[in-house]
């Protein structure tokens, strides 16, 4: 695929693929916990999910530009969180903020990687947490969103991804 042919890319698996076994794999490497991808499907219109917290990076290559998000319920995530840090937390205070931007950065370490094999050359990015209650993380651009559940003992979690065309 030519650099052409990347540029005009829409969401595919094979570029998914690499962020969504990134989040299985950190979670599984990081704490021992069981992370199972659900179907993922195209963002609709007035798509409504319950988040606490998101993690949210800008993606920056030659070929593309785009944003990744993983989001959570804050009770899923406080959980997960004191089960990878044995820490207990009942809100989402500035500790429990820099978590979800380490599991946010080691996503993307696990998928630049493989992107980079792939032929894509990513920048480094920092991510940016939000917080707040029942939270929309809504991009402004011509792109479509993919929405990847995720399923674990604690809950329900979602990677959100666009690239911009």
């Amino acid at each position: 695929m030519g650099a052409e042919d990347r540029s005009k890319m829409s969401i595919d698996a094979a570029f998914l693929a690499p962020f969504v076994t990134g989040v299985v794999e950190v979670f599984q490497m990081q704490s021992g916990i069981k992370v199972e991808k659900q179907s993922p499907f195209a963002k609709p219109k007035g798509f409504d999910s319950e988040i606490g917290i998101a993690g949210v990076i800008s993606l920056d290559s030659a070929q593309f530009k785009g944003t990744i998000a993983v989001c959570f319920p804050k009770q899923v995530f406080l959980d997960i969180y004191e089960a990878m840090l044995g820490e207990s937390h009942s809100e989402l205070g500035s500790e429990v903020q820099d978590g979800a931007a380490e599991i946010l950065n080691m996503v993307y370490g696990q998928a630049k990687t493989v992107l980079k094999q792939k032929g894509f050359e990513l920048e480094k990015a920092i991510p940016t947490v939000m917080l707040g209650d029942n939270m929309r993380v809504h991009f402004i651009n011509e792109g479509k969103s993919i929405i990847v559940p995720f399923k674990t003992d604690f809950g329900t979690f979602h990677l959100e991804i666009i690239i911009q065309n």
